[in-house]
Order: C-alpha cells, then structure tokens, then sequence
C-alpha cells in the first residue's frame, strides 16, 4: 500500500505538469518512481512501527521519519538550493507541528530530537546527492 501511495503522488504530480503544459521528462518519471518504490516502504514501515509498537527506540526513530523529511526538504531543497524561503518556513513549520504531534506518543522529548537530528541531516545529505544528480 505504501508503495502505491507513493507512486501515485508522483503519477499526479507528472500528470498535473503535463496538463499545465510543463516539460515531463521521461528521465524525470522514472527516476522519482524508483524513488518513490524506496520511500513507500521507508515510510510504510514507520508509520506501521509507531502505530503498532510498544513505545521503545524504535518508535522514537519512526516518529522523526515524516517530520525529518519536511524538514530536510525544507531546509536544503528549498532553503539552502532554490532560495525559497517563504516555502522554506512553511516545510519547516509542518515539519515541527508533526514532530511535536507525534511525539505526543512516547514524550521522550530528548531522545526524538536525537533521532529528528540525525535523520534530518541524512536526509538533508540525501536531498545535496540529488541535486548533484539532477
């Protein structure tokens, strides 16, 4: 289901370009399909793991997946590579707000800002290797 999820997001965002008359490039589609086939179950996983389990160090990783990954983009993508900065601040505040959202669960508030921070500058590093790529 994940893999679905994330595949269709980036099947919609190729047909809204295409439909609005932007350039969609073959490369483009399949690149963030493969993308979105190793996200899915990244996310899918977390989502699963801070749902079901017990609250241990394993759910704090799961609850810094998503809100690691506004951050990321927030902060490289937007911030740091395209000069975004109102859409920088908004992936940032949406970041935030579901760190502390789904914190709610275990409130080792320590140890998920520990997990946040390490996974936000993986992250961070991911979204440099991609734009090196494209």
């Amino acid at each position: 289901m994940a893999i679905a999820a994330t595949v269709m997001q980036v099947i919609s965002y190729f047909v809204c370009s295409a439909l609005r008359d932007f350039a969609v490039s073959s490369f483009y589609v399949l690149f963030w399909t493969g993308c979105a086939v190793i996200a899915g179950p990244i996310f899918g996983l977390a989502g699963y793991v801070w749902k079901r389990s017990e609250p241990r160090n394993y759910v704090l990783a799961a609850t810094a997946v998503l809100p690691a990954a506004w951050l990321a983009e927030g902060l490289v993508s937007y911030g740091w590579r395209l000069h975004y900065m109102s859409t920088a601040i908004l992936f940032v505040a949406i970041g935030v707000t579901l760190a502390a959202a789904l914190g709610q669960r275990t409130k080792n508030w320590f140890a998920q800002t520990v997990w946040l921070t390490t996974l936000t500058g993986a992250g961070g590093l991911g979204f440099v290797a991609l734009a090196s790529i494209l």
